[in-house]
């Protein structure tokens, strides 16, 4: 029995890594076809497998990394890469690589490996809450957020009330502790309605590190229909006009004195 058991646990492990290796291997064929936005929605297909090791890790970060590079996202290149090194920060990149490429990884590398030596302070967040708001397709938000660097990730978490399951959206930086991103709201609502939001860092691990407020205790803001409203008050207003019986008798005035025009014409 244990030894049907070893064998079903070998087999379930072949074939998760065989999944895994299969959304890489087709992230990196998708790259070589200059499919860059696929290949990306792979890597993070491969990402989501709980059974990477470290190299496969390093594999998917680099790819990733230049990905975000080529489309010019220096940023989230950057990203990439310090993940990269959090892993392996002696890791060495490929002289094969274009000379793009390694000059971006060797900076990032040197930023990083001197960002070790600070210790960084708590994120400190600064934020003027968004409470109402009229209906748009997304909410802009910009914050003023505290000793980061590329190790720390900012987040705007989010839920329409009812809902138990936060979703989160990128906060990025603008121009020194400035930052900025939105929240994306729901398409074609038929009525008013309200969301719950706070703003998040995390560290490299995924950790919340700050918050403003909290996830227990977050903004509620309202945001109302205002297009779709003022069509149904002037539909209302158009209706109301149309039975007042002096309207009725423009009308008439204005039909007959039409009529008489035309039959003056004819003479």
């Amino acid at each position: 029995m244990k030894h049907i058991i070893s064998l079903i646990l070998v087999f379930s492990f072949a074939s998760s890594t065989l999944l895994a290796n299969k959304y890489y291997k087709k992230a990196e064929k998708l790259f070589n076809m200059v499919e860059y936005d696929r290949a990306l929605t792979k890597l993070e297909d491969a990402l989501s497998r709980q059974d990477n090791d470290k190299k496969d890790l390093i594999k998917i970060y680099y790819l990733k990394a230049k990905i975000y590079a080529i489309l010019g996202k220096e940023n989230s290149a950057k990203k990439q890469f310090v993940k990269l090194l959090f892993l392996d920060n002696e890791y060495s990149i490929s002289e094969d690589e274009s000379p793009k490429i390694i000059d971006f990884f060797k900076e990032t590398q040197k930023k990083f490996l001197d960002s070790l030596t600070v210790k960084l302070e708590k994120p400190e967040i600064i934020f003027d809450a968004v409470k109402k708001r009229d209906y748009k397709e997304r909410l802009e938000l910009k914050t003023i957020i505290s000793s980061m660097n590329e190790s720390r990730d900012a987040k705007v978490f989010y839920r329409k009330i009812g809902s138990s399951k936060y979703l989160k959206s990128d906060l990025n930086q603008l121009e020194g502790d400035n930052f900025g991103g939105y929240i994306p709201m729901p398409l074609n609502p038929t009525s008013d309605f309200a969301i719950e939001y706070y703003i998040g860092v995390l560290d490299f691990s995924g950790k919340l590190i700050a918050s403003y407020p909290t996830a227990e205790n977050p903004i509620t803001m309202a945001v109302t229909l205002t297009n779709k409203n003022s069509e149904s008050s002037s539909k209302v207003e158009e209706d109301s006009i149309m039975e007042k019986w002096w309207f009725w008798a423009i009308v008439g005035v204005a039909v007959a004195g039409a009529g008489t025009g035309v039959y003056l014409g004819t003479k």
